[in-house]
């Protein structure tokens, strides 16, 4: 009975100390990269204790220790002590098995931590306990490691006797988690699911299959913080892919870079998401600025010269329409008109008729599905024909149902086109067919090519570490996914990506004709992301 509660009182301490300092996020940025540090080390031991002469290297190295200690403090009591010293292979010898003692102390440190007992046995190993077991001339590490046992395996037994006690879940699993609004959720985790499935019949990362923790949000208050709290305090989860909008990511992204979250940002397209200097945030979709260059030229080339814009008073259309107004001087075209409306506006009547009265080309329009859909549709029944450029909000199956014909000719721009010729978008839109019986859309093959991404960056870093992988991601000169080819900037910012621009037709999004005559080449020298050579982080 005193056994037990003096066990008790040891664990509670234990328990304290190990879990001082983590009770924020960002205590647990340390605390999650020492978990992956360990695993990553538990994984090699793993893999270790597997090879077929582990027990004969072990055996040999103990004898050659204990005969190499002796001979050197004593070397004459023994004849074999002088010729052995002497043996040229014997300093070979004695640095290969100084490694291999330094390995099992690596290995058993990490297999007691992720029994949790690890820090018990340590504080056997204090000094005011050694002083304590020098003045009872017992050991009191010795005394504990027998005392306990896990699983019928005293603890004083050598780290691999204790393997099979190991949280199968932990060896056997790597998490990584999705979040999404539930409107935009379903097409863009079926991207991930399928990825998940072709990686897990390849081995997985790093040999753990891959589980996905699902976050669909509902729209509660504070749900996103909550929940990216939670994911941070999981130190099993490794990575997020994150389909939010900008208004929501733009905060989480101190939340992932105080609790050292690798965050893979896949639709947020608001200028200044990721802040300079953070490490764990990364957008694998351009900015407000580079899709309205973009969309500016290509009006440039349709000798569009002068554009009416109409924006919704939100954060994202006004930043959009202020994009698109600069870069559309930038290249010579004239913008005399601009008006900006309520969201939940469903009169139009006044903006329309100033329109008619401008002489304008075109109209560019930044805002929210339901208002787009009144405006475009008042537009049309006006009279008012002139071509329709919308912000990236509009690529939207969503948004074509509802406007109808209206929507026809609206031209958006996009960051996936569903012609590239390149073999591995073949056989990602393939297999994306098989499984779900549809087409991929923009937030599928976003989805996938995320995980892909995450999955290759562990392989390079050859670790699971949050700050590793991120290193690799960053650094790495080309990624070349389903979706195309790009690369980050220092700040985590995608640079590269080629911008497609589609025409709504029919209740379907098409590739402009000016784009179909001159589609993306493949990137013969561009590895695709799967069969990415494995190289070390820089």
């Amino acid at each position: 009975m005193i056994r037990w509660i003096v066990f008790g009182i040891v664990l509670v301490v234990v328990y304290h100390f190990v879990l001082a300092g983590s009770s924020t996020i960002y205590g647990y940025a340390t605390y999650r990269a020492a978990y992956n540090k360990s695993s990553n080390t538990l994984d090699k031991c793993i893999a270790l204790s597997k090879t077929p002469d582990f027990q004969e290297t072990l055996t040999r190295c103990k004898a050659f220790s204990k005969g190499a200690a002796l001979c050197r403090s004593s070397p004459e009591v023994s004849a074999g002590c002088i010729t052995m010293l002497r043996d040229p292979a014997f300093q070979q010898t004695s640095n290969y098995c100084q490694n291999w003692s330094s390995q099992m102390k690596k290995c058993q440190s990490a297999v007691y931590d992720a029994l949790s007992y690890g820090p018990l046995l340590e504080m056997a190993d204090t000094q005011s306990m050694k002083g304590l077991s020098d003045a009872f001339g017992y050991s009191f590490s010795s005394m504990l490691g027998n005392l306990i046992s896990f699983n019928g395996v005293k603890a004083s037994e050598p780290w691999y006797k204790h393997l099979g006690a190991l949280d199968k879940d932990t060896t056997d699993n790597i998490y990584i988690a999705t979040l999404a609004h539930r409107s935009t959720e379903l097409d863009f985790f079926r991207g991930v699911e399928l990825a998940r499935l072709q990686l897990n019949q390849q081995g997985g990362i790093r040999g753990h299959q891959i589980q996905i923790l699902r976050n669909i949000d509902d729209g509660a208050p504070d749900w996103n913080r909550d929940r990216i709290n939670s994911l941070i305090r999981d130190k099993r989860v490794i990575a997020v892919i994150n389909r939010q909008n900008s208004e929501i990511t733009k905060p989480l992204t101190m939340l992932f870079e105080g609790g050292g979250l690798l965050d893979v940002i896949v639709s947020a397209s608001n200028i200044n998401i990721i802040l300079p200097n953070m490490q764990y945030n990364f957008r694998t979709h351009p900015d407000n600025t580079q899709l309205s260059k973009a969309l500016a030229s290509f009006c440039h080339d349709r000798h569009q010269k002068a554009i009416a814009m109409v924006t919704a008073l939100d954060h994202y259309s006004k930043e959009v329409s202020h994009a698109f107004y600069n870069a559309a001087l930038d290249v010579g075209i004239r913008v005399p008109y601009t008006k900006v409306f309520y969201n939940g506006q469903s009169d139009f009547t006044s903006i329309l008729h100033d329109i008619k009265q401008k002489g304008v080309d075109a109209i560019f329009l930044a805002g929210t599905r339901d208002s787009s859909v009144d405006f475009v549709k008042q537009c049309r029944h006006s009279g008012i024909n002139l071509p329709i450029y919308g912000s990236k909000t509009l690529e939207n199956s969503d948004f074509v149902i509802r406007a109808g014909k209206s929507a026809n000719g609206i031209i958006v721009p996009s960051i996936y086109n569903q012609s590239l010729p390149e073999q591995h978008h073949v056989e990602f839109v393939d297999a994306y067919h098989n499984k779900y019986g549809e087409s991929p859309s923009t937030w599928a093959v976003q989805g996938y090519d995320a995980l892909v991404m995450i999955a290759e960056s562990a392989k390079i870093a050859d670790s699971t570490e949050p700050l590793k992988m991120a290193s690799a991601m960053r650094y790495k000169e080309i990624w070349v996914g389903a979706g195309g080819a790009f690369h980050f900037t220092e700040e985590g910012q995608v640079e590269g990506r080629q911008i497609f621009f589609k025409e709504i037709k029919d209740g379907g999004f098409v590739l402009v004709r000016d784009q179909q005559d001159n589609l993306q080449k493949p990137v013969s020298q561009a590895t695709p992301i799967r069969d990415a050579p494995i190289v070390k982080a820089p």
